[in-house]
């Protein structure tokens, strides 16, 4: 299996078969139908795999570049998957307190005022979470 896991691989079929299908007007029979569509879910995986790894090294970047003194919140879509890949690796409260501070962007005032958490506590498992996602990310 190119991509790894099952549930990537079902995402993958459904977008390459959305994607010939948009594209079926620019079949020229010059081979089968079944080569067209296998070029097409090769090309989309191999994507799919570049997108991956560049989102790793991102995530990996800022995690190593992640300062809690000022607010650091992701910059795309990718930031945001890999955070959610990430999320179940950890307990119940430092999953909250990740949501409230990397996607919802509170600051860690704010995100201790909705948690009934001291702003010390607040940064000491966020720079846990951010020790643990270095590790999970290399």
């Amino acid at each position: 299996m190119l991509l790894g896991n099952p549930a990537d691989a079902e995402d993958a079929l459904q977008e390459v078969f959305i994607r010939a299908m948009r594209a079926q007007d620019t079949f020229r029979g010059e081979s089968s139908p079944m080569t067209w569509l296998y070029r097409i879910s090769t090309n989309h995986c191999l994507n799919v795999l570049r997108a991956g790894r560049r989102r790793h090294a991102g995530m990996q970047k800022r995690a190593s570049d992640a300062s809690f003194d000022s607010h650091t919140s992701p910059e795309s879509v990718e930031d945001l998957a890999a955070i959610r890949e990430i999320l179940p690796s950890f307990d119940r409260d430092v999953q909250e307190l990740a949501v409230l501070y990397f996607i919802d962007g509170m600051s860690q005032q704010e995100a201790a005022n909705a948690t009934g958490l001291s702003v010390p506590t607040v940064r000491k498992r966020l720079n846990e979470f951010i020790e643990k996602a270095k590790k999970r990310l290399k």
